[in-house]
């Protein structure tokens, strides 16, 4: 009786040392760490026609905690506008769908991702378009302004679409 008992525990300590070892536990409610923007490669930037060497992101002294940002100036050899990504774990599609200062919003996708594309009128700036991304941890928003009295020489929708599609391989992704 004693033999097998040790043979039973032999073998169960050799089966608990073979397990895998756990590396983290997944705890809800903590939150996951933001994407930053300004982590898309310069190569990517200046490859989807944006002057890598514009990259700005808040202004000094501006903290917004719900979003990460990263601006760039386009096109390279004329700008007339930025180009803004902005990522949040806690803001969604719902979000800006339901936003009362978001216009002409409507439901699109870029390539296969769900998307939200809508214009707003800051300061009286009409000449933009805004496009919010669904991602696993989150929302991307991406956006074309206008530079202050420059004026749009192309469709800024058309400008964010062909900007947000270069750039996708280098957003987070949207499924797991």
């Amino acid at each position: 009786m004693r033999k097998r008992w040790a043979v039973i525990a032999a073998v169960t300590c050799f089966i608990a040392g073979c397990g895998g070892g756990v590396d983290g536990v997944e705890v809800r409610g903590v939150p996951q760490e933001r994407w930053d923007p300004c982590s898309i490669p310069a190569d990517a930037i200046a490859g989807t026609g944006l002057d890598p060497a514009s990259q700005k992101t808040w202004s000094a002294g501006v903290v917004v905690d719900d979003w990460t940002m990263c601006a760039w100036r386009g096109p390279i050899s004329t700008p007339w506008y930025f180009f803004s990504v902005r990522f949040s774990n806690d803001y969604t599609l719902d979000d800006a769908r339901a936003d009362s200062t978001y216009s002409d919003v409507i439901d699109v996708a870029v390539q296969e991702r769900q998307a939200v594309r809508y214009r707003t009128n800051i300061r009286g700036q009409p000449e933009n378009c805004n496009l919010a991304m669904a991602s696993v941890d989150g929302t991307i928003k991406t956006s074309v302004d206008v530079i202050g009295s420059e004026r749009a020489k192309l469709d800024p929708c058309t400008v964010l679409l062909a900007h947000a599609t270069d750039l996708l391989a280098s957003f987070p992704p949207h499924t797991r």
